[in-house]
């Protein structure tokens, strides 16, 4: 678990988890967490458990169609023009 995400269950002891994306950003909602990637260049998304803090294959990307890694998700996305 990074910084970021323990800076996150710090400030938001209620959550069970949040999703990160390869920039770093930290989203309380997986589907928000996808939109957002979708805008970048690596679009791989992370969710992360408050039980274990553990990264979470196949959560972050339900909503979208997901190419599942190890421990990432890769969602695909259109590049901006």
């Amino acid at each position: 678990m990074n910084d970021r995400v323990k800076s996150y269950f710090n400030d938001y002891p209620g959550s069970k988890g949040c999703a990160q994306t390869s920039d770093g950003t930290i989203f309380h909602e997986p589907s928000d967490a996808n939109n957002y990637a979708a805008t970048l260049d690596d679009k791989t998304v992370k969710w992360y458990n408050r039980h274990d803090g553990q990264p979470e294959a196949g959560k972050a990307a339900e909503e979208t169609e997901p190419v599942i890694g190890e421990e990432t998700i890769k969602t695909k996305g259109r590049k901006g023009k």
